[in-house]
C-alpha cells in the first residue's frame, strides 16, 4: 500500500484539472432522487443503472440536524454521508458499481469532509481506488484496500465546513485518465496512510458523481462495421462516376 501511495502523490493536482475524457455525455449521481429532511441510513442507492452502497451510510438533507453540531452543507442539495456504525470506527467505505455488471469511466466527484465539528472524526483525505474486475472488488471487501486494485488516486480536503450560507464546503476532483473501464469503485475517507491498513476509517460526504459508460464490445464492432460498409459503398459509388 505505502508503494502505492507513493506513486498517488502526483495524482493529487488532477483534483484541479478536468480529465481529459470530460464532462461531455457524463451520467451524473446526484442523490437528488430520494430527497429526505431526517437524514436516513441507507445500504444502498440507485441511480440509473448504477448502485452505490456502503456497510453505514446517511442520505443527507438535512444538514443541521446532524451530529456534532451539525453535516457540512452542498449548494446542490442531498448527499451522502460515510459514517461507522454505533462501536466502530468513524466512517465506512462507499462503493460505486453498476448493477448490469457492465464498465464505466469514473471523470470526477464532489467531495468534504461530515460534521462541523468532531475533527478527530472527519477524514483529511479521500483514497479512491478503481477495480478492473468483479473479483478484486469482492476481494477489497475482505482484504485491505489498494492491495489488489488496479488504480488508485488520493486527493486532500481543505477543511472548509462553514455549514449553510457560508463558503461551499464540497471540493470538486477530477481523476487522472487512468480510471477507465471500471467494473467498480471504493472512496474511502482517511486521516493518515495508516488508516487503510488497520481499516481505522474516517467520515466523509460525497456528492455529483460523474461516471460515462463504456460501450459494450458488440456496439463498438457493429459501429466499425457500418464505418467500413460506408467506406465501400461510397468508394464503388466514385468508381462507377469515373467508369461512366
Amino acid at each position: 500500500l505505502t508503494a502505492l501511495l507513493a506513486c498517488t502523490s502526483t495524482l493529487s493536482v488532477a483534483q484541479h484539472i478536468p480529465d481529459l475524457i470530460g464532462l461531455r455525455g457524463t451520467i451524473p449521481i446526484t442523490f437528488e432522487s430520494s430527497p429526505s429532511a431526517f437524514n436516513p441510513i441507507l445500504s444502498r442507492h440507485t441511480e440509473d443503472v448504477y448502485d452505490v452502497t456502503s456497510a453505514h451510510m446517511h442520505l443527507i438533507g438535512a444538514p443541521s440536524v446532524c451530529a456534532h453540531g451539525g453535516c457540512v452543507a452542498s449548494q446542490t442539495g442531498s448527499y451522502v454521508g460515510s459514517e461507522g456504525e454505533a462501536g466502530h470506527e468513524h466512517g465506512q467505505p462507499i462503493h460505486l458499481n453498476r448493477n448490469d455488471h457492465g464498465t464505466f469511466n469514473l471523470v470526477q466527484f464532489d467531495a468534504a469532509e461530515l460534521f462541523l465539528g468532531a475533527d478527530n472524526a472527519n477524514a483529511t483525505s479521500i483514497l479512491v481506488y478503481g477495480y478492473k474486475s468483479d473479483t478484486a472488488s469482492l476481494l477489497a471487501s475482505t482484504t485491505q484496500f489498494g492491495s489488489d486494485s488496479s488504480v488508485v488516486a488520493r486527493f486532500d480536503l481543505d477543511s472548509i465546513r462553514d455549514g449553510a450560507g457560508g463558503t461551499n464546503d464540497f471540493q470538486t476532483f477530477f481523476l487522472p485518465k487512468t480510471f477507465t473501464n471500471l467494473s467498480s469503485v471504493v472512496f474511502v475517507g482517511t486521516r493518515s496512510a495508516d488508516d487503510t491498513a488497520t481499516k481505522l476509517y474516517s467520515a466523509f460526504s460525497l456528492d455529483n458523481i460523474h461516471v460515462t459508460t463504456v460501450p459494450e464490445p458488440s456496439t463498438i464492432t457493429l459501429f466499425s462495421l457500418g464505418l467500413v460498409s460506408l467506406w465501400y459503398f461510397r468508394r464503388r459509388s466514385v468508381a462507377r462516376k469515373l467508369r461512366a
